[in-house]
């Protein structure tokens, strides 16, 4: 049900699929590769903090709860991920209200950010 709602996305090593900061709301699927999750050490650079690959899920948190991406995840090796988008999880809007993704600051929907 879930994979039917969502669009492959190819990315090469190096590429970024998230970045720390930004505001996407969308959640991916590892369908094949591995990335790696890097959290800012400012003048520093990066630092690892986790590997993952096929089957793991990245981007949850900012899909539920609307806030900014907390690391740089990025390709290892050629990847292969399922993008579900919160417009394209309108069909969650059927499900407890606890599970149903929150709406980003300045949403136009005129609700707030607990809808």
């Amino acid at each position: 049900m879930l994979l039917g709602h969502t669009r492959n996305r190819r990315f090469g090593p190096g590429d970024a699929v998230v970045r720390a900061g930004e505001r996407d709301q969308s959640l991916y699927l590892v369908l094949e590769g591995q990335l790696e999750v890097l959290a800012d050490r400012g003048r520093r650079g990066h630092r690892r903090i986790a590997s993952v690959g096929a089957g793991s899920v990245i981007g949850e948190l900012s899909f539920f709860d609307g806030g900014a991406r907390s690391a740089l995840v990025r390709a290892v090796t050629p990847a292969v991920l399922a993008e579900l988008s919160t417009s394209a999880g309108s069909w969650l809007t059927g499900c407890a209200p606890q599970c149903r993704p929150r709406r980003s600051p300045g949403s136009t929907d005129g609700r707030g950010a607990d809808h």
